[in-house]
């Protein structure tokens, strides 16, 4: 089957969708790029009136909060902490004028690995998003960055996208990405790196394929995409990743 082809079938059967939709597509050097962010809106849009549920996991606030605050150009834990501090409120004010023009009203939803891995606390969080999905509105879960040092570190926002899916018990999860998928080497380094359309078999080994580190809009690399999708393959939850850019991408057609 052709990468196209399984993309548009799995897409088509999935009523409930998580995207995650990494910096890299939704900033460049000099912030958020609001025309790409719009683009994303219509096409959830088109999904969600079409009647499938979609829930957003969004990267970007670091890439806005540097964007705004010249000195938090460091390295540090804490500079990135104070970037996503000033930076969720331009992106989440970003996504809510995108969908504010399609008449649809946006949630923010900030968790760590701990409210997921809590019985009470991810009982809350599936209630919460499910009473929202219900009532027509769009929840964006982002990791709490101010105070989840590891996350920031290692760039689980991928993999929080695949315990976001099996949260909600989605039946595909969308990674948005830089790249058109994953390659048999990396892009950025070799022109010979050609596209894997489909890997049936998630839990084979991968290493020596992928890129291990990301751009310099993101914090994870293709590796933590792989992981987020055998993660969400073992929930029985279908993945795709592609280049978030793409027209149509978040649709069947």
């Amino acid at each position: 089957m052709s990468q196209l082809n399984y993309k548009e079938s799995t897409v088509a059967r999935a009523r409930r969708v998580v995207i995650k939709v990494g910096s890299a597509v939704l900033s460049d050097v000099d912030g958020l790029r609001i025309d790409v962010i719009e683009q994303l809106a219509a096409q959830i849009e088109s999904a969600v009136r079409a009647g499938q549920e979609i829930v957003i996991v969004t990267s970007g606030a670091v890439a806005a909060g540097r964007a705004r605050l010249s000195k938090l150009q460091g390295a540090t834990i804490a500079a990135r902490q104070a970037a996503a501090a000033t930076g969720q409120i331009d992106l989440m004010s970003a996504w809510a004028r995108a969908f504010e023009g399609h008449g649809r009203s946006i949630a923010q939803i900030l968790l760590t690995h701990q409210d997921l891995a809590e019985r009470r606390r991810r009982q809350n969080a599936t209630q919460t998003i499910t009473e929202l999905l219900g009532a027509g509105v769009i929840p964006i879960v982002n990791e709490n960055d101010t105070v989840a040092v590891e996350e920031i570190r290692l760039g689980d926002n991928d993999v929080l996208s695949s315990l976001v899916a099996s949260l909600v018990q989605a039946g595909l999860l969308i990674i948005l990405s830089d790249v058109d998928g994953v390659l048999t080497g990396d892009p950025r380094k070799r022109e010979d790196a050609r596209l894997i359309p489909v890997i049936n078999d998630p839990e084979a080994e991968m290493r020596g394929l992928v890129a291990e580190k990301a751009g310099p809009l993101g914090v994870g690399g293709m590796a933590t995409k792989l992981k987020a999708a055998r993660q969400a393959a073992r929930a029985g939850i279908a993945v795709i990743i592609a280049r978030g850019r793409e027209a149509g991408i978040v649709t069947a057609a």
